[in-house]
């Protein structure tokens, strides 16, 4: 039902539903947990979303990956991009979705440095970039624009290297 409700971006139903569900003593699943959070990727619903993060550490989903890129995925979304590095940081661990939840949140808010310093751990790390990744740094990187301030001479090279590969 709480999926039924996302589908059609009913966050309040399914707010609702889920608020149901615990209070009559039913866990709800880990899947049901990232459906909710990819809802309260408005800042309107924000609230709810950081309620939801409260609620997976309590509850020890805090180290279960697809809710911890989710949460990410909230606060890059939701504008609150400050907070996503935070959680990304206290993470147990990182996948290629990990770095490019919070490389497109970056983007997003055109925190190029931010960007090329990830990048550069993401690769030093043995993750390669994929096709999502390249057009996530297409989209922060232009030879017409400078990012932060030089950027752009600064890994011309990485930059390179990254759009030739997709």
């Amino acid at each position: 039902m709480i999926a039924a409700f996302a589908g059609i971006n009913n966050i309040h139903e399914a707010a609702l539903l889920l608020q149901e569900m615990i209070g009559s003593r039913t866990q709800p699943s880990q899947t049901t947990i990232v459906t909710m959070l990819s809802l309260c990727v408005d800042s309107a619903y924000l609230w709810y979303g950081t309620q939801l993060h409260c609620y997976a550490i309590r509850h020890g989903f805090e180290h279960y990956l697809p809710i911890e890129n989710s949460i990410v995925d909230m606060y890059c979304k939701s504008g609150r991009v400050s907070v996503a590095p935070k959680v990304f940081d206290m993470m147990a661990g990182h996948d290629k979705i990990s770095y490019t939840v919070l490389i497109a949140g970056y983007a997003s808010h055109r925190e190029g440095i931010a960007v090329w310093k990830l990048i550069d751990e993401m690769i030093s790390r043995g993750i390669e970039p994929d096709q999502i990744m390249i057009e996530v740094i297409r989209s922060v990187w232009s030879p017409k624009e400078n990012h932060g301030g030089g950027l752009f001479a600064w890994n011309h090279s990485l930059v390179a290297a990254l759009v030739q590969h997709g």
